[in-house]
């Protein structure tokens, strides 16, 4: 997959919202974790999707970053997601 924009790109056209990155457990299964976060948070953008590791932006206007985390953290053992992380935008 390919990034559609920089990252500062992003954050010029989507303005402030969290920034998240994952690992797959399993590399093979991202495009459908990256599914199933974009039936959540459909207006999210890939950044970035490398060898079972992605980096997502997510509008504000979708979710709070705390809705983002939580979201995350209900969802990890489901998704089969090994790591996330999410950061504010700027």
């Amino acid at each position: 997959m390919r990034a559609i924009d920089t990252t500062a790109g992003l954050k010029h056209r989507f303005g402030e919202g969290s920034i998240v990155e994952l690992t797959a457990l399993e590399p093979e299964r991202m495009p459908q974790i990256l599914n199933a976060l974009f039936l959540r948070f459909p207006t999210a953008v890939v950044v970035e999707n490398v060898g079972g590791r992605a980096v997502l932006d997510v509008p504000l206007t979708e979710s709070p970053l705390s809705g983002v985390f939580s979201h995350l953290e209900e969802k990890k053992e489901e998704l089969g997601i090994s790591f996330y992380s999410v950061a504010q935008a700027r």
